[in-house]
């Protein structure tokens, strides 16, 4: 009989595995979202980012329309573009496509979710829900490990995933 209980729970559990892979892994239909992560925030309520990699394993492609963040005022999927020179982060209007049987990375320099107005700081050594809302799989919350770099296996990253930029100073946002 305890043999059977704990059968019972151990199955139970590793369903409960099934669905979230790992603690790095989040999976919703053909989608799976690797290692999502956020960087501290600098000062009381300074503003973030968040990035990770979607992976689309269906016939057709997805496209990642909306970001809800429960910890930051205003949450917009960003991309970086060089303007005569100087970086600038902009709005990603229609969304981030994730092609069929592909992916997309969002990361540092790139497309990423721009965290801003935040309510409370976001620490270092905390887990960020965030809320993911794609065109056709709808929404996946995933929870994004707050630190300074990615970690993820096979993402390479340098100590300071800062921009490379002409001249100190010329990262806007706009």
């Amino acid at each position: 009989m305890k043999s059977i209980k704990m059968l019972a729970i151990a199955a139970a559990f590793a369903s409960v595995l099934s669905t979230t892979a790992t603690a790095e892994e989040f999976t919703k239909g053909s989608l799976k979202i690797e290692a999502p992560w956020a960087r501290p925030s600098i000062g009381k309520k300074g503003n973030s980012a968040a990035y990770m990699k979607i992976s689309n394993a269906a016939a057709e492609a997805d496209t990642l329309i909306d970001v809800k963040v429960s910890q930051a005022g205003k949450a917009e999927l960003h991309t970086h573009i060089n303007d005569n020179g100087v970086m600038r982060m902009r709005q990603v209007k229609g969304g981030i496509t994730v092609p069929a049987h592909g992916s997309v990375a969002l990361q540092p320099g790139g497309y990423h979710v721009m965290l801003m107005r935040l309510k409370e700081p976001i620490k270092k050594g905390t887990m960020l829900p965030i809320t993911l809302v794609f065109k056709n799989a709808g929404k996946v919350t995933v929870r994004a490990s707050v630190q300074m770099s990615a970690t993820m296996k096979g993402h390479m990253h340098k100590k300071d995933d800062a921009m490379p930029m002409k001249k100190p100073g010329t990262h806007k946002h706009n």
